[in-house]
């Protein structure tokens, strides 16, 4: 908390002093800690509108900051990270949208990166989806003879139709329930679960995943989430905070498995 509120500060000091650059970076720090802290958010969006209307002058502090964007932007290329350069790129669209050559370095990007899919995502995705299944089909054998008591509930039968493998029929049932009772969140969690499982990524799909980062809920299947974020915010070019924020949760995910290889 204190350090959130230290980098808080930061930013409103470097505001006051129209810093406005680094002001945007230690906010962004703040965001990546606590994402709804104060106003962090508003305020970011503040900066990127105001840094997206000015010019950048060659000896201020935001065009050293934009230069070093740009330099690992394209070490970024050069290495092949398409998720990193694209990350680069989608912030210096947001400070210089004239910027024609970023423009081309970011089309480059996102086409190689669509070419070339996240297979570590795919991989962990197939792991998981092992996983849940050979614990349900422990758990249906230890089940099986408690159905019949169970059986006449809406969330029984989900779970029945879940162990049975017949994803589909359970998330039906579920997203039925989520419809008739939209607080109970643990609804989302038991939703996501079959979605990742099932490999969905559809518009349903993603407004309950975006709930489950959003509420900060089974924080052990984020990074499985943010992955499937991830490629929907890439293909689709988005470039809103929530896009940024869940890119750069991606890319820390996939360096995490690089390093610990």
């Amino acid at each position: 908390e204190s350090i959130v509120r230290q980098f808080y500060n930061d930013a409103v000091s470097a505001m006051g002093r129209g810093d406005q650059a680094s002001a945007l970076a230690a906010l962004e720090k703040v965001r990546h800690l606590h994402p709804q802290f104060k106003d962090a958010e508003s305020l970011i969006t503040k900066l990127e509108s105001e840094l997206k209307s000015e010019p950048v002058a060659a000896d201020s502090t935001l065009a050293s900051y934009y230069k070093s964007l740009h330099e690992d932007a394209v070490k970024a290329l050069n290495n092949e990270n398409w998720l990193q350069a694209v990350l680069r790129l989608e912030k210096l669209r947001v400070l210089k949208p004239d910027d024609q050559d970023v423009m081309k370095l970011l089309a480059h990007a996102r086409a190689n990166l669509k070419l070339a899919p996240s297979a570590n995502a795919a991989n962990a995705r197939s792991k998981y989806s092992s996983r849940v299944y050979l614990a349900g089909a422990c758990v249906a054998l230890v089940m099986v003879p408690l159905l019949g008591f169970w059986f006449f509930s809406a969330t029984s039968r989900a779970r029945f139709q879940f162990l049975r493998g017949n994803y589909v029929r359970a998330s039906q049932i579920y997203e039925r329930l989520l419809s008739q009772h939209p607080e109970k969140v643990k609804l989302y969690i038991k939703l996501a679960n079959i979605y990742l499982i099932s490999g969905r990524d559809d518009d349903r799909a993603f407004r309950v995943f975006k709930t489950i980062v959003n509420l900060n809920l089974a924080p052990h299947i984020h990074p499985q989430i943010n992955s499937v974020l991830a490629q929907r915010y890439l293909t689709n070019g988005t470039s809103n905070p929530d896009a940024i924020a869940v890119l750069e949760n991606a890319l820390k995910t996939e360096q995490s498995k690089e390093n610990n290889l």
